[in-house]
């Protein structure tokens, strides 16, 4: 059941977001990836989610210019 689960994620996206949280050092955008993320069931939503914080996270990294 986890390969099926786990299949379901876009873990590019994830990677990407928690590196760049990482990077501009949020821990509000890292706890919302670990622990507001984390508690919902639906996968199609967790990835949602994900892509729309990378979006903004992504802006926050070239507004604060660390591209």
């Amino acid at each position: 059941m986890s390969e099926t689960l786990s299949e379901k994620y876009d873990w590019k996206i994830i990677a990407e977001a928690k590196q760049i949280a990482k990077e501009i050092n949020n821990e509000s955008f890292q706890g919302l990836l670990e622990n507001f993320i984390a508690e919902k069931d639906d996968i199609e939503l967790k990835n949602t989610l994900y892509e729309a914080i990378l979006i903004v996270l992504k802006d926050t990294k070239e507004i604060w210019g660390l591209n």
